[in-house]
């Protein structure tokens, strides 16, 4: 579906077609659903990449530091005295 919006957007610009074969394509998870990452147009979506890849790598990682955290105590704007 990536592959064919920037394929139409290539089209549209007269630019040689990129993704017809088997090609990569760049993307980004913007707060309008994934978009070629040539041509994004929308904001991207932080909250979606720190759910679902700085969170879980995190988690699995902090539970091995001496200290007691976990993700969501060291992303929460408060942080606790004692």
């Amino acid at each position: 579906m990536l592959a064919r919006l920037a394929d139409d957007q290539n089209k549209k610009l007269g630019r040689p077609l990129r993704y017809q074969r088997q090609g990569r394509i760049a993307y980004l998870i913007t707060l309008n659903g994934p978009e070629p990452l040539e041509y994004c147009h929308s904001s991207i979506d932080y909250q979606h990449y720190i759910d679902k890849q700085l969170k879980p790598i995190s988690d699995a990682i902090l539970p091995f530091l001496e200290i007691d955290n976990d993700f969501e105590k060291l992303v929460s704007e408060q942080i606790p005295l004692f």
